[in-house]
């Protein structure tokens, strides 16, 4: 059985100890018996991974048009083996998957969710990959808790992660986290050592994030009447749901696919300073220094 811990820096250090050295299929399946009652196989790195059809059609609609278009051109005594929606996975990944698929045990779920290490982001994108909306959330909602004690390198990976995926709320809840992370004593804000991660988020994420400390800056201003230091800015962060509001997956698809133009990112910081007090006007300096960034990229 393979060991692990979760994306990287958000859970316990320790590593997939490589390749099933014997694949024993009452891993995935959580009884060896039903391995006898399997009508189809997963190939995967080598191994042949026996599964139930009809359950993971229940799980996945790829799946299911998968295993159905393949009895359709193979007859019904055919055993159906698939091969290509997981070429780009480990054995191991996929045997995580499919536990996770197998499990009807939520708190045996989330043990397992606890040790599948650098596998979790793997079954992530097979999830959002084979349509398996009901393991994609379960996933979801633990990367989305550990956040909090990740760090910030760990919350620019899990922002490309749900990019790729297209988890609207994850995407959000990062954003924040990782703006929360920057503007308080102890979350890597006074220096810059994770600057190449934060050089890998894409334009969008980055005027987002820094909208996200103008406007908490702004709100700290409001109430103090004065820049009140890193510990009120990060109390002061937008809520999750105003930041869904400024900027959604459509509107950063287009920046990237149409070259969005400046005065398409302004309107953006515009929503973000009208949020509370619409006629108050955000730290001027944190603004000015947002939009320059703009230009320049």
């Amino acid at each position: 059985m393979p060991q692990g811990c979760g994306i990287s820096g958000m859970a316990a250090e320790a590593a997939v100890a490589g390749p099933f050295a014997d694949i024993d299929p009452s891993f995935y399946l959580l009884e060896a018996s039903l391995a006898d009652l399997a009508d189809a196989a997963i190939a995967v790195g080598g191994y042949s991974l026996p599964v139930h059809s009809q359950l993971l059609s229940l799980q996945s609609g790829v799946l299911r048009e998968l295993f159905r278009g393949e009895r359709e051109s193979g007859g019904q005594s055919e055993s159906v083996v698939l091969r290509e929606p997981f070429c780009a996975f480990t054995v191991v990944d996929v045997a995580w998957f499919l536990r996770l698929a197998y499990c009807l045990d939520e708190a045996q779920a989330e043990r397992d969710l606890q040790q599948m290490g650098s596998c979790l982001s793997a079954v992530l994108r097979l999830a959002h990959a084979l349509d398996a909306p009901r393991l994609l959330k379960k996933v979801e909602r633990h990367i989305a808790d550990k956040l909090s004690s990740g760090s910030v390198g760990a919350i620019v990976e899990c922002i490309d992660l749900a990019e790729q995926c297209q988890l609207d709320g994850l995407y959000t809840k990062c954003v924040l986290r990782l703006a929360a992370r920057l503007c308080t004593p102890g979350g890597d804000g006074d220096g810059f050592s994770h600057a190449a991660s934060l050089a890998s988020m894409d334009k969008g994420t980055i005027l987002l994030t820094l909208g996200a400390l103008a406007e908490a800056a702004r709100r700290t201003s409001q109430s103090y009447g004065t820049y009140g230091g890193a510990p009120l800015v990060a109390a002061f962060l937008p809520t999750e749901a105003h930041l869904q509001q400024v900027q959604s997956f459509d509107d950063r698809r287009r920046c990237r696919v149409c070259g969005a133009t400046f005065p398409s990112r302004t309107k953006l910081f515009e929503h973000l300073r009208l949020s509370d007090h619409e006629a108050d006007t955000p730290n001027p300096a944190l603004l000015d220094a947002t939009l320059r960034l703009g230009r320049g990229m």
